[in-house]
């Protein structure tokens, strides 16, 4: 579980909900939903944000895939797709990109980077 007092903030202007955003897996839309599920004013400035709205928070990441989780089931899902040899498991191994984007004049410094090794 994320602990909102034990993460680092960079802006010292911006609260400790708008700093949520920082966290690896929460972005924009995840954040305004944590704000409308907590019910809390975003533009208050970090003395004035309740306890109770810090503790609903705590709950809310709790539920959410944040941090080391979604890394590991990122990696864990590309090494399935690499196990089966599936076509983007194989685009993934060669370092070439696997969603459909051209690779003749484009993706030519993944190339070089896989063909120097």
């Amino acid at each position: 579980m994320l602990n909102i007092e034990a993460i680092t903030f960079f802006m010292s202007k911006k609260t400790k909900l708008e700093n949520l955003s920082k966290i690896y897996g929460i972005g924009n839309h995840s954040f305004l939903i944590i704000k409308k599920k907590i019910g809390a004013n975003c533009r208050l400035k970090n003395l004035f944000i309740k306890e109770l709205h810090l503790t609903n928070s705590n709950q809310l990441l709790f539920n959410i895939k944040t941090e080391k989780k979604l890394k590991m089931d990122t990696k864990e899902s590309i090494n399935y797709l690499k196990k089966l040899k599936s076509f983007k498991g194989i685009r993934h191994k060669l370092g070439y990109p696997c969603r459909g984007q051209r690779t003749h004049t484009n993706a030519k410094t993944a190339k070089k980077l896989k063909n120097k090794f």
